[in-house]
């Protein structure tokens, strides 16, 4: 059962019978951030968290809640919360060390929110990290890193892939009935909050996602996402010796 991979479920025996078996902890990250009006606000967690609750029943350890604190996203676009690069970096360091705390040999630090800003961030943290505490092996990386499906990276925001991922993940939160090609109209804040020049432009929808988005696509991305972080994860743990 998926939760008895969670912590937030556990009790204290079955937290320890867990990280005797296999001292590993997955850190989900995602942001709470516009995608589109088709999609919900949470996405980018929501999926990150299904992905390595689906690692995690392959490899043991423990899944831990869901982190919502993310870097700079589309941070003037109705829905969406962001926190500077410094602070988010801090916070997962504090993480990382209570990971350590816990027992953790190896921590799979994975991020469903993209964009070099978060993706430096999580990889920076971790970087200082075990720089200080090198008896903790960390994976630092974004859901779609060395993954390739049909030749392309599985990773946009909130077109093809993301939707695809969603219509495998939560079909029941994903409304395409919403969607169309063009540009879309988006609440905003106001320039003072945006985070990125593009923010400012008109967004243009290139593509018909009633068209492009399955969730078979999306079946398929997050098999292959999986299957690289379970890798990855393997790897460690081996020259972690767990």
């Amino acid at each position: 059962m998926r939760e008895k991979l969670r912590i937030e479920m556990m009790t204290p025996e079955e937290f320890e019978d867990r990280m005797n078996a296999r001292p590993l902890i997955y850190l989900p990250c995602g942001l709470i951030e516009w995608h589109g009006r088709h999609l919900p606000l949470g996405l980018d967690g929501l999926k990150m968290y299904e992905i390595v609750l689906g690692c995690a029943e392959r490899t043991g350890g423990v899944v831990l809640p869901l982190n919502w604190i993310g870097a700079p996203g589309f941070g003037s676009f109705s829905g969406t919360m962001t926190y500077p690069a410094d602070f988010v970096k801090d916070l997962l360091k504090r993480m990382l060390s209570q990971c350590a705390k816990l027992g953790a040999k190896v921590v799979a630090l994975t991020t469903g929110h993209y964009g070099e800003c978060q993706v430096n961030t999580v990889k920076s943290a971790a970087g200082e990290f075990t720089a200080e505490h090198p008896e903790v092996l960390v994976l630092a990386r974004p859901e779609y890193e060395e993954v390739l499906v049909d030749g392309e990276a599985p990773a946009d925001h909130a077109g093809k892939w993301e939707t695809s991922m969603a219509m495998h993940l939560f079909p029941h939160l994903v409304r395409l009935d919403l969607h169309r090609p063009g540009e879309e109209r988006i609440s905003r804040y106001g320039d003072e909050y945006a985070d990125w020049p593009a923010e400012k432009r008109p967004w243009i929808w290139r593509d018909d996602l009633r068209e492009t988005a399955s969730a078979e696509l999306g079946k398929r991305a997050v098999l292959a996402i999986q299957d690289a972080i379970v890798g990855r994860v393997e790897e460690l743990c081996r020259k972690a010796g767990i």
